[in-house]
């Protein structure tokens, strides 16, 4: 019963708001952000103020831009709403791509970054939901608005870069000092003692993958327009190295391990990345921008990646 009343308490809000005029609805979507930027909200509060917020920006007026919500900082720090506001996005990346402006996409940008930025605060158990909300987000947009993602690429290849890095481990040796210290390189929402799994290695080398996706762009025009199917592969070939250096890094981190498994699952994105690369990228990532150890692991990576591109394994 109390479902069945939240849902036409529901469908009542996104009437209102549709009708609302661009002027009203910002007022209102600004007394949201404020309440759930105050301090002595309760959780029960805040998680109902969340999903108020995700009512408002799915049925939003017609005219109106996402950038001014998303873009602010809110309550996304806390545990307990981190999930629910990137829920809300990967469904609405996923099934309104066509409602997507350039401004949202930088917003959501920003936002994941803020997700992966480093913390030296650590939840007491890893979110790996909040992993998995990230590459779904990022996947979406992709494969479904590839033309809005071309002119932020360098801010796609920050976000590829700090998942790259949340893949690490701590060494089972590190003494509390040097485990800190690698921690401090970490998400809020990863725990030294629950790093993340080679199923999370997979997801994202799929998201790696889609690079080199050919897909069409979903947007209103695209309904009645023809177009021809593309992938980021060429545009994102400059930005490349920069994503694959974290990688490099990663294994060459005397305090860090990558776990064979994990290697295994990313391996189908690393060669992906590998293949958006030309000769002069490469030769250039090995002269200017590793060290000896870097380099022994970049050109083992690239042994591999030239040895299942001939026999047509990934």
């Amino acid at each position: 019963m109390q479902q069945l009343g939240q849902q036409q308490s529901d469908k009542c809000i996104g009437k209102i708001c549709k009708v609302l005029s661009p002027t009203d609805f910002s007022h209102v979507l600004g007394l949201v952000s404020n309440s759930l930027s105050a301090a002595e909200s309760s959780p029960n509060v805040r998680a109902q103020l969340v999903h108020l917020a995700t009512m408002l920006l799915r049925d939003h007026p017609q005219s109106t831009c996402l950038h001014g919500y998303w873009g602010r900082d809110g309550d996304v720090s806390r545990r307990h709403s981190e999930v629910h506001v990137l829920d809300f996005i990967a469904q609405h990346c996923s099934d309104r791509p066509t409602a997507l402006r350039p401004l949202d996409i930088g917003g959501i940008w920003s936002l994941l970054c803020k997700f992966l930025a480093p913390s030296d605060v650590h939840d007491a158990h890893s979110s790996i939901e909040t992993f998995h909300k990230i590459i779904a987000i990022t996947s979406s947009i992709i494969r479904l608005r590839r033309d809005l993602v071309t002119p932020t690429l360098p801010h796609l290849g920050m976000v590829l870069r700090r998942l790259l890095l949340t893949t690490r481990a701590c060494r089972p040796s590190l003494g509390a000092k040097q485990t800190n210290l690698v921690m401090d390189t970490q998400p809020r929402w990863i725990n030294k003692a629950q790093p993340l799994g080679p199923q999370e290695g997979k997801a994202l080398a799929r998201v790696l993958e889609t690079l080199n996706t050919k897909t069409t762009v979903r947007t209103h025009s695209s309904l009645i327009e023809v177009q021809k199917a593309e992938s980021l592969a060429k545009p994102f070939s400059k930005h490349a190295a920069y994503v694959l250096k974290a990688y490099i890094e990663a294994m060459n981190d005397p305090l860090c391990a990558l776990p064979l498994e994990m290697r295994k699952g990313l391996y189908p994105g690393l060669f992906a990345l590998c293949s958006t690369m030309n000769d002069h990228s490469r030769d250039a990532m090995m002269v200017s921008g590793l060290d000896a150890g870097g380099k022994a692991t970049m050109k083992s990576l690239w042994k591999e990646y030239e040895r299942q591109r001939y026999v047509g394994k990934g």
